[in-house]
């Protein structure tokens, strides 16, 4: 299967008084998979639509393998698409919902059965070619809509919120499922979500959307290290957030932590004036380890799996989430009085939304 990339340059989309997509620009690469990830009404699954055609653009240009494809109808653009309810044919077998596409673009029978068999195969379906949709568990449902989607070998496949139906557990599998099927078939792909465990777990890139525009794409680790704004901060993981003001001496910074009593020197100099602290639950340890510490009572406690989850209360009342795995010895109970701390180089300190450079 080709690979083509997709150059979204500046579109803004318009529904009447709305505009749900901004002059947004994206560049994504051949064979990448990249996610939209955004609360609902952002305009992620508008800016797939627009992608697929079945959104107009008012202003810009969408190129697709560097061709524009703005006045190419939807079913002239080589897209594959999932949707979330699959839009599977239920009074349809498997094999036909898989070889639907071929037949709408009159492919002779015998190689919509040979590649519809191919796709199955592929996607672990062969036992189910007789099967109606209403006979298949969701994950398999799930399968079938990929297969019909890439048994057109489209130049991309477009993806809105596919595993949003399934359980917890299956969602779960079949993330990985579509991760591998994706980087073996190696075909470019836009995925859009609101889950960002999904988006972090099959990303190559995230683009992180609000109000029509992207405010960040990097790749998952450094979105979630490095949230470029206050926003992306709270949006991707748990954001513990301090307010705080910044003081020079000397050429470097000092921050104090309003009302905490808690003063962290810097070995460089930002602009005084206040700020936000942020720093990540399982940044945070119990016990006075690290180069920051503040006393705090311990609020309550649960018991995740992987890791007990704290909310603890500081002098002026502020709720602080800590995380604290299997590696960490000290685990006060609910009632007591700590200590927690963290290093300097965990925290991330934001101006008026804007991370600090």
């Amino acid at each position: 299967m080709k690979q083509a990339g997709i150059e979204i340059e500046k579109i803004t989309v318009r529904y009447g008084n709305s505009v749900p997509v901004r002059a947004l620009s994206l560049d994504v690469k051949p064979g990448e998979f990249v996610s939209l990830l955004g609360p609902s009404g952002c305009g992620k699954t508008t800016t797939l639509r627009s992608i697929a055609g079945f959104s107009d653009i008012a202003e810009g240009d969408i190129r697709i393998g560097g061709v524009s494809v703005r006045d190419v109808p939807a079913n002239k653009r080589n897209i594959g698409m999932v949707y979330q309810d699959y839009a599977l044919f239920p009074h349809m077998s498997v094999e036909k919902n898989i070889g639907f596409g071929l037949r709408m673009r009159n492919v002779s029978a015998d190689e919509i059965r040979q590649r519809a068999f191919a796709a199955a195969e592929q996607l672990r379906l062969s036992g189910f070619l007789d099967r109606y949709p209403q006979q298949l568990s969701g994950g398999q449902q799930q399968r079938v809509a990929l297969a019909r989607a890439l048994v057109v070998r489209p130049d991309v496949l477009l993806l809105d919120e596919p595993m949003a139906a399934l359980d917890k557990q299956l969602r779960s599998d079949m993330q990985f499922e579509l991760k591998d099927l994706q980087k073996s078939v190696g075909i470019t792909t836009v995925f859009v979500t609101h889950d960002q465990e999904e988006a972090l777990s099959l990303s190559d890139r995230i683009a992180v959307m609000h109000d029509g525009k992207i405010l960040q794409i990097d790749k998952p680790d450094t979105l979630y290290q490095f949230p470029a704004t206050r926003f992306v901060a709270e949006f991707v993981g748990t954001a513990n957030l301090f307010k705080a003001k910044v003081s020079n001496v000397g050429g470097k910074s000092r921050i104090e932590l309003d009302g905490l009593n808690v003063s962290i020197q810097l070995d460089r100099e930002l602009k005084a004036g206040e700020v936000e602290v942020m720093l990540r639950p399982e940044q945070i340890e119990f016990g006075n380890e690290a180069s920051v510490s503040l006393p705090v009572r311990v609020q309550s406690t649960v018991f995740v799996g992987v890791a007990t989850r704290y909310q603890v209360t500081t002098a002026s009342r502020q709720v602080v989430r800590v995380d604290v795995s299997g590696v960490q010895s000290v685990r006060p109970a609910t009632g007591e009085q700590a200590t927690i701390s963290w290093r300097l180089s965990d925290m991330r300190i934001y101006r008026d939304g804007r991370l600090e450079p």
